[in-house]
C-alpha cells in the first residue's frame, strides 16, 4: 500500500512538472525569418519621359536616349524609384546627375544589401523623324535615261522597288535608277491620256496615295471632254479606271473652254479606301473661275461625282499656277481642313512662291518662312526661291513631312543659269524646314517646272533601322534618290 501511494505521487510530481513546461512552450513567440527582398522594381524620369530599362540579374539600369538627346537636361533631376526593402541610398528624394553611372543601394530587412547601377546610355537611333539624309544615286545624263532631250518627262511614281516617269511611262529600277527596259502597262486605256498621238498616250500626271498606290490622270488640255483618273496594282497591269470626269460633270455643267486638270495630281489618303482626288484648276471658265482647288471624295475606294467641291485658294494671282499642290492632311477624310498649299510664284518674284499652313475654314493661311541657304542672298524674299513646283507628303517615324522642289531666282539678275534648285523637307511639328539638299544642275537650263517628287515605302531592318525614300524629278537636270533613316 505504501508502494502504491509513493508511485501515484511520483506520477504526480512529475504531472506537475510537465504541464507547466507545456504551458510555457505554447506561450512563447516564434521567431519569423526577416525578409530577404532588396530589388528596384520601376525607375523612370516622368519629367523627360524616360523608363529605366532593369536587368534583374545583373543588378543595372540602362536609361536609353536617343543620339538627338540633351543630356543636360539630366544633370540634376529625381528619378522615380519603387523598391523592395527596408531602405535605398542614395534617397529617391535626392537629385542626382545621370550623365554619369549612380549606384543604388538597397536594403533588406535582414541587413543584406545589393547594389544597383543606374548608367546611360545612347541609342542609335533617333525616336521620331529622321537623323540623317543621303544621296544614293542620281541620273544626270537625260539622255541614258532614255527621256527625251528637252522633253517633259512630268511626274514620278513608285510601286515595287521602280520608280515611272509619267508622259513616256519610262520605269527605272528604284535601286539603282537604272531604266528597266520597261514602260508603264497602259492597254485598255488607248486614246484615254492622249486621244490623237499614241506615243504620248501615258498619263500626264502620276502619283502615289498615302497607301503607295499609282494614280494618274490625262491632260484636262488635251482631252477636254473628259478627264479619266487611272490606278495600278502592278506596273505592268493593265490600269483600272478609278473615275471619269466629264464635261458635264465639271464646274456645273460648263462644255466651254474646259482644261480641267493642272500639271499635277494629288491624292492623299487610300485611293482603295477613305481619302480625296484633288487638282488645281489651270484654265476653267467655270464656277468661280480660275485659280480653284477641285476636290473629290473617295469612299470605300468609289469616288463619288456629287463630292466634287471647288475651293478658291487665297493667294494673289500667280504665274503658272497649274503648279499649285494643295495637301490635306486630315486622318478621318470627312473634311479637307487642316491643309497645306504650295503656290508656285514667278521668276520675277512678284508675286511670290509660296508654302502655307491652314488649320481650319475659319483661320487665315499662315505663310511658312522656307529657308535661306549661306551665302545664297537672292533665294528671293519668300526664302522658297522663284517657283514652287511641287510638293508631297509623307510620313516616317512618327513623323508627317513635306518634301518641297523649288527653284531659286537668279543668283546674278537676268540669267537663269544662275537658278539653283532646291529638295527641301519640311517639318509639321514645327513648320520649319529642317534639311535643305541643292540639286546640282552642271549646265542645264529648264525652269519650265517639270519637276516631281514622290517616296518608297517606310523599311525597317533587322538592325532595328528605319529609311524611306525621296524620288526627284527635274527636267533635263536628271532623276535623283535620297535617303533618310532614323540612324544620325
Amino acid at each position: 500500500m505504501k508502494k502504491t501511494k509513493l508511485v501515484l505521487v511520483k506520477y504526480l510530481l512529475i504531472l506537475v512538472l510537465i504541464v507547466p513546461m507545456a504551458s510555457c512552450s505554447e506561450d512563447d513567440p516564434v521567431e519569423t525569418p526577416k525578409r530577404t527582398e532588396k530589388e528596384i522594381t520601376e525607375f523612370s524620369i516622368p519629367s523627360l519621359e524616360l523608363t529605366g530599362e532593369i536587368n534583374p540579374d545583373a543588378h543595372t539600369i540602362a536609361l536609353v536616349v536617343t543620339p538627338d538627346f540633351n543630356q543636360s537636361l539630366l544633370e540634376n533631376v529625381v528619378p522615380d524609384i519603387k523598391y523592395t526593402g527596408v531602405s535605398i541610398e542614395p534617397a529617391v528624394t535626392e537629385p542626382q546627375n545621370f550623365t554619369r553611372n549612380v549606384t543604388y543601394k538597397v536594403t533588406a530587412e535582414d541587413g543584406s544589401s545589393q547594389n544597383y547601377t543606374v548608367s546611360l546610355t545612347v541609342s542609335e537611333f533617333v525616336s521620331s523623324g529622321f537623323a540623317k539624309v543621303t544621296e544614293v544615286w542620281a541620273k544626270t545624263d537625260w539622255a541614258a535615261l532614255n527621256f527625251s532631250p528637252g522633253g517633259i518627262e512630268n511626274t514620278l511614281a513608285y510601286k515595287d522597288g521602280k520608280v515611272v516617269a509619267s508622259r513616256s511611262g519610262i520605269i527605272l529600277d528604284a535601286n539603282t535608277g537604272d531604266p528597266t527596259g520597261a514602260r508603264l502597262n497602259v492597254s485598255g486605256a488607248s486614246g484615254k491620256f492622249h486621244p490623237t498621238d499614241p506615243t504620248r498616250d501615258y498619263p500626264f500626271s502620276l502619283t502615289n496615295d498615302d497607301a503607295g498606290n499609282v494614280i494618274g490622270v490625262a491632260l484636262g488640255a488635251w482631252t477636254v471632254s473628259f478627264l479619266p483618273v487611272y490606278k495600278w496594282t502592278s506596273l505592268d497591269s493593265p490600269p483600272v479606271l478609278v473615275y471619269e470626269l466629264t464635261s458635264d460633270t465639271w464646274a456645273g455643267g460648263n462644255t466651254g473652254n474646259i482644261k480641267p486638270f493642272g500639271r499635277k495630281i494629288g491624292v492623299t489618303g487610300d485611293i482603295n479606301g477613305n481619302g480625296y482626288i484633288m487638282q488645281y484648276c489651270q484654265n476653267n471658265q467655270g464656277v468661280g473661275g480660275d485659280k480653284q482647288q477641285y476636290i473629290w471624295k473617295v469612299t470605300g475606294g468609289v469616288v463619288n461625282p456629287a463630292s466634287y467641291t471647288a475651293i478658291m485658294v487665297e493667294c494673289d494671282p500667280i504665274d503658272n499656277t497649274y503648279y499649285q499642290t494643295l495637301i490635306p492632311m486630315t486622318d478621318t477624310y470627312t473634311d479637307i481642313y487642316p491643309y497645306y498649299l504650295a503656290a508656285t510664284g514667278s521668276t520675277t518674284g512678284v508675286p511670290p512662291s509660296e508654302v502655307s499652313y491652314k488649320p481650319n475654314v475659319s483661320q487665315n493661311r499662315v505663310i511658312i518662312e522656307g529657308f535661306q541657304v549661306e551665302g545664297e542672298d537672292q533665294i528671293f524674299s519668300s526664302k522658297w526661291g522663284a517657283y514652287v513646283y511641287h510638293a508631297k507628303k509623307f510620313d516616317f517615324n512618327g513623323v508627317k513631312y513635306i518634301a518641297v522642289l523649288s527653284v531659286s531666282s537668279p543668283q546674278t539678275p537676268g540669267d537663269q543659269n544662275s537658278c539653283v534648285y532646291y529638295l527641301a523637307i519640311l517639318d509639321t511639328r514645327t513648320n520649319t524646314v529642317t534639311k535643305v539638299i541643292t540639286i546640282p544642275r552642271g549646265d542645264k537650263v529648264n525652269i519650265n517646272g517639270s519637276v516631281s517628287v514622290t517616296n518608297g515605302l517606310e523599311e525597317t531592318l533587322p538592325t532595328g533601322e528605319k529609311r524611306i525614300r525621296l524620288y526627284s524629278l527635274f527636267t533635263d537636270l536628271g532623276v535623283f534618290c535620297h535617303e533618310l533613316t532614323n540612324k544620325p
